[in-house]
């Protein structure tokens, strides 16, 4: 191979790297992530697999989709009640990279009620938040409560869409929901903080037991 042939063959390799670059698809989550772009990550807290598999909702339930890396559409929607296969759409999101769309507003559910949400990705089987509606048993769902900032109380779910795990970097759709709460924790009470009757009965008696005290103390200095 001649000198002239080297050099063409190592300009030709450069002008194919430059015109094709790889692009890496960034991480969910760490500094630096999607998450982290989209919300601040040190303002958000990951729920525990498994307890977010059924919701409930508070009122209306809002979804807007914030980024998608994926090469098929995903839409989204939720299931009825705590079973069943009754999906209802709410958007299909298009496009790939960071989104800010579409809104999508529904009564998921009569408040108190059970709903599961659903991700059905073109070519590819549908899957729910509870992991036992999902054919391979594998929980295609992380999801994040945002503790800080103007979204404060929502919920931020990020989607796997591949059978069995697939890749596991679940930020082929990410979506922001707001109305609806994690079914096990709606209406739970901080079982530690007495309820107002319950506080001044012990305020009560608490003055009666001092102004005893109190009394015997003067009757003994007598």
């Amino acid at each position: 191979m001649t000198f002239r042939t080297t050099t063409l063959l190592l300009s030709l390799t450069a002008l194919c790297a430059f015109a094709s670059p790889t692009q890496a698809e960034p991480v969910l989550t760490g500094s630096g992530g999607i998450l982290d772009s989209l919300y601040g990550w040190e303002n958000l807290i990951e729920v525990q697999s498994g307890t977010d598999d059924l919701w409930t909702n508070t009122g209306t339930v809002f979804a807007r989709a914030k980024g998608k890396w994926a090469g098929y559409d995903q839409t989204f929607g939720y299931l009825c009640g705590e079973e069943g296969d009754t999906f209802r759409s709410l958007f299909t999101a298009e496009g790939d990279g960071y989104l800010n769309r579409p809104y999508a507003w529904a009564n998921a559910s009569t408040t108190g009620e059970q709903f599961r949400f659903a991700l059905d990705p073109s070519g590819a089987p549908r899957w729910s938040s509870a992991v036992d509606d999902n054919y391979d048993a594998t929980d295609h769902l992380r999801t994040f409560e945002i503790t800080l900032g103007p979204s404060a109380g929502h919920y931020v779910l990020a989607w796997e869409d591949l059978p069995l795990g697939g890749d596991a970097d679940y930020q082929d759709l990410i979506v922001e929901v707001s109305g609806a709460r994690i079914y096990s924790q709606a209406g739970a009470t901080d079982a530690g903080v007495p309820e107002p009757t319950t506080m001044a009965i012990l305020a009560a008696g608490g003055v009666g037991l001092f102004a005893r005290r109190k009394a015997r103390r003067r009757t003994r200095a007598a």
